[in-house]
């Protein structure tokens, strides 16, 4: 009995230590301020903060909350550079809005077990914000300006996943950007690269299975994809000059859409009721426009506008 007994305090204590909560910050520089909220078990979060210049009236620091209601969650935020901010905002984005970003739209929250999120910022007056309410799911964002403007550079990035094993990537570089993403559903993944001034991007995949990719390279170009109630889907929209405007609406399963525009002010329009469909639209050059409209099962359309 005695032998037993000392067993089961061993077990107890080692069982202690391997699910304790980690949290790590390292702050260099002035007016940074860093918040970790940790409630459950096998939680790691880890913060770096290194104010650098100053950049005129702007406020200068950094700013960060991370708050992890689950087990064997991981966040890692690194921040370097001016006014950089990763925080808990007042409100919450619902999953059935497709608004564009708000500004001002900040935080990192994961209810839930084995999620990771992933957070590198370099520039000034960045805002992320991360919200994961399942499990397993993974939340990279990566923002870089380059040459800071005299006043700010502005790189926003949203993401939302309300489900299981969802993968959600944001890289950002220039200024002025925003990404507006959530995942609702399980095992979905989306990934927007942006480049270049005023360039905003969003992805609302609601169903199992899709995937989203998003890539921009240029200014004041927009691409929006939406998915309903929708299992298997695939997405692709690339978008390379200035002015350009993209949209995809999905109701359905297994479909795949194509849109690339290389060029100026051009419009794509894809829309599909159905399953198991195919639409592709390309355009080279400026100024051209095209719809598809696509409603029932296993069709096929492309678009080539262009020299």
């Amino acid at each position: 009995m005695k032998k037993l007994l000392t067993i089961a305090i061993a077990l107890m204590v080692f069982s202690g230590l391997a699910l304790a909560n980690t949290a790590n910050v390292t702050q260099t520089g002035e007016g940074n301020n860093a918040d970790i909220q940790q409630a459950g078990s096998g939680n790691t979060a880890d913060v770096t903060q290194n104010m650098t210049g100053d950049l005129g009236p702007a406020p200068k620091g950094h700013d960060v909350l991370i708050e992890q209601q689950g087990n064997n969650n991981s966040a890692t935020v690194s921040q370097v550079g001016d006014e950089i901010n990763a925080n808990q905002a007042n409100y919450w984005h619902t999953f059935k809005d497709h608004g564009a970003f708000k500004y001002g739209a900040k935080g990192i929250l994961q209810q839930g077990d084995e999620n990771i999120v992933t957070i590198d910022s370099t520039g000034h007056v960045n805002h992320q914000r991360v919200v994961q309410l399942g499990n397993r799911n993974t939340a990279g964002i990566v923002q870089d300006p380059g040459v800071l403007a005299i006043w700010w550079n502005l790189l926003a990035a949203e993401i939302q996943q309300a489900g299981n094993d969802n993968t959600a990537n944001v890289d950002q570089h220039g200024e002025s950007l925003g990404v507006n993403l959530v995942q609702a559903g399980n095992t979905n993944s989306a990934t927007v690269s942006q480049t270049g001034t005023n360039n905003a991007a969003e992805i609302y995949q609601e169903g199992n299975d899709n995937i989203a990719t998003q890539n921009q390279d240029g200014s004041d170009n927009t691409a929006r994809l939406g998915i309903t109630n929708g299992d298997g889907n695939t997405t692709d929209q690339t978008q390379t000059g200035d002015d350009n405007w993209a949209d995809t609406d999905i109701w359905g399963d297994l479909n795949i859409t194509t849109q690339t525009q290389l060029g100026n002010l051009n419009a794509a329009d894809i829309t599909i009721v159905g399953n198991s469909n195919i639409a592709s639209q390309t355009q080279t050059g400026n100024g051209y426009s095209s719809t598809i409209s696509i409603t029932g099962d296993s069709n096929t359309a492309t678009v080539v506008q262009g020299p």
